[in-house]
């Protein structure tokens, strides 16, 4: 191993071997300046600086606007469980309380503290209204399917994925319905 400290730049080979490159002054020191925009040249003085805005603005807009179309990156990122997301029919807060209060009276694998940690996430979130509206057909869902246990909880994660907000109380549904008996 080779220590670096106590030696001189020149004696490294390869050290800050990249070109050197000087940046042109102007000869006129800097007193006009002039931009080139979209291969319009503006100038400072107020008379030649409107007239040019005029018609770069008229003639830059369309390229301005973005293309019509596909994203390059991909389509747009629709979750996967969009009917999931999209209420078919309101579902009241007293119904997903009634549905959480069913899944809290199930058995479940998990330690005492653990399951009283996750009832009382799922509690506050529904009381501070952190689970919208909108999402709770799939709390309902999940707990409704509870048996087929690998597919809600895939189901829950990749809605996690897809919305923000939902970690706060999607992880303990998901813990909760992973361990029921």
């Amino acid at each position: 191993m080779t220590s670096y400290q106590n030696v001189s730049e020149s004696e490294i080979s390869g050290y800050n071997d990249c070109p050197v490159v000087e940046f042109n002054k102007s000869s006129n020191g800097g007193k006009s300046r002039r931009r080139v925009v979209s291969g319009h040249q503006f100038a400072n003085s107020p008379s030649s600086s409107t007239a040019s805005l005029a018609s770069l603005s008229s003639s830059t807009s369309s390229s301005l606007t973005p293309p019509m179309g596909p994203r390059p990156g991909g389509s747009k990122r629709v979750p996967s469980s969009a009917a999931a997301s999209e209420p078919t029919s309101v579902i009241s807060k007293e119904a997903v309380q009634a549905k959480l209060d069913e899944l809290f009276s199930l058995t479940s694998s998990l330690p005492e503290r653990e399951l009283t940690h996750y009832k009382n996430k799922l509690q506050d979130a529904l009381s501070r209204g952190t689970i919208k509206q909108q999402w709770y057909s799939i709390v309902v869902e999940s707990i409704d399917n509870y048996k087929d246990t690998d597919r809600v909880k895939n189901k829950l994660i990749q809605f996690m994925l897809h919305n923000d907000g939902t970690t706060s109380w999607g992880t303990p549904l998901r813990k909760l319905l992973e361990n029921v008996q």
